[in-house]
């Protein structure tokens, strides 16, 4: 996928995918001792499904790596990435 922008809009706890003026999120609650909670994502009906969430999960799930957390992925579309992705277990709390 070419030309997106992501986002961790830490005001919203959500990461966002922006493409063209539409935007994909994840939301997330994180805790104090450094566990995200991927509690929903969220793409528009005017994105593809298929090519949009593996890029937003692999940059979130980036984003999360870089900060030194761990996900407890509760959605059921970061479960099922997550779970055909196993290189991401390493994250799993």
């Amino acid at each position: 996928m070419k030309n997106f922008q992501f986002t961790n809009n830490e005001d919203f706890n959500r990461f966002e995918l922006k493409i063209n003026d539409t935007t994909a999120i994840v939301e997330y609650i994180l805790t104090p001792q450094g566990v995200v909670f991927m509690t929903h994502t969220e793409i528009p009906n005017s994105l593809e499904s298929d090519e949009v969430i593996p890029v937003l999960m692999e940059e979130s799930l980036q984003e999360i790596k870089r900060k030194e957390h761990v996900v407890f992925p509760m959605c059921p579309v970061a479960q099922e990435y997550i779970k055909a992705h196993p290189e991401w277990n390493t994250l799993v709390e």
